[in-house]
């Protein structure tokens, strides 16, 4: 007898955990679509205001890397232009001078990647986008470079 109510409550226990991963897996799923439904996606106008960059990496010159690193205030207007003002160090030095201006383009996709060009310089990045703009990535696509960094929004 106490074997059979032992299997019993097995079984018991059994169906309790089936019906709770049932449920919480249907949760987690209507969490998830939940979630998918309410991102818009990202335009230009995500990308509006000012941000802090700061990004390192190398310059690679005649096959020896150099390092170099970069701070730099964004600000974008919203429309795909912006404007900045940076102060860059290659190799040990300070390169155009400290607090160094300059203006460029930018796109911005749906799926919140985009691309940045500064005008005149030749520098164009890759963007990764924080889904609202509070945040992004960007990467250097120049041969023979590498930077890579994040930019922060610290103003609107």
């Amino acid at each position: 007898m106490r074997s059979a109510q032992g299997s019993r409550a097995r079984r018991f226990g059994f169906w309790v955990i089936a019906v709770l991963v049932t449920f919480g897996s249907i949760t987690v799923q209507e969490g998830l679509a939940q979630q998918k439904s309410t991102f818009s996606g990202c335009t230009s106008a995500t990308l509006k205001g000012t941000y802090i960059f700061e990004a390192s990496g190398y310059n690679i010159v005649n096959s020896v890397p150099q390092p170099k690193a970069v701070v730099e205030y964004l600000s974008f207007a919203g429309d795909g232009t912006l404007s900045s003002v940076a102060t860059a160090v290659v190799n040990g030095s300070v390169v155009g001078g400290d607090f160094n201006q300059g203006t460029g383009t930018y796109t911005v996709n749906s799926d919140c990647t985009g691309t940045l060009t500064f005008d005149g310089s030749g520098f164009t990045f890759d963007l990764y986008l924080a889904p609202q703009g509070a945040s992004f990535h960007m990467i250097e696509t120049v041969a023979s470079t590498v930077l890579a960094g994040r930019a922060t929004r610290v103003g609107r």
